[in-house]
């Protein structure tokens, strides 16, 4: 299960791109999906469309998956997920059948324009049993844009993948 991207933060010379934050965080999104399936193929992704298609079959759920409070993931110390993050998952991962969720929690762009870099904060999580497995940040290297930046970062995740 991998959970849409829950936040952008921008550097301060990138603070002209706040304004599209918005279609910013879905072109991450849609990014971090496109290179996951792409490169991570040993692994079965259920990305936020099929997560959306699950929740329109099952209302009962109740659970957005595209506003998950994945803000917590980025506390200090996290020892277990905390509600409502933890019923969200464990909703969705009964509804998906899949126990373990990627979280992409943030992404960060820093850099100036012709030279954009992005870092990305995953989480890996036990929907079931609601605990943190894994955390970490990677970062890509610099590029001429946004988006370029998002891609290099998402690639940066995988060990191996395609580049």
């Amino acid at each position: 299960m991998l959970l849409p991207v829950g936040g952008i933060l921008f550097g301060d010379s990138l603070a002209h791109l706040a304004g599209q934050r918005a279609d910013l965080l879905d072109r991450a999104t849609s990014i971090v999906d496109s290179v996951l399936t792409r490169d991570a193929r040993e692994v079965s992704w259920q990305g936020p469309e099929a997560l959306r298609r699950a929740v329109r079959r099952t209302p009962a759920v109740g659970a957005d998956p595209t506003r998950l409070p994945t803000g917590f993931l980025l506390a200090r110390r996290v020892e277990a997920l905390p509600e409502p993050l933890w019923s969200s998952l464990r909703a969705l991962g009964a509804v998906t059948g899949a126990q373990m969720a990627v979280v992409p929690v943030a992404a960060r762009l820093d850099g100036r324009e012709g030279a954009v870099s992005a870092s990305l904060v995953f989480a890996l999580v036990d929907s079931r049993l609601g605990r943190l497995m894994w955390r970490g940040r990677v970062v890509g290297p610099a590029v001429p844009g946004a988006e370029a930046a998002l891609a290099a970062a998402a690639a940066a995740a995988v060990p191996g993948g395609v580049r």
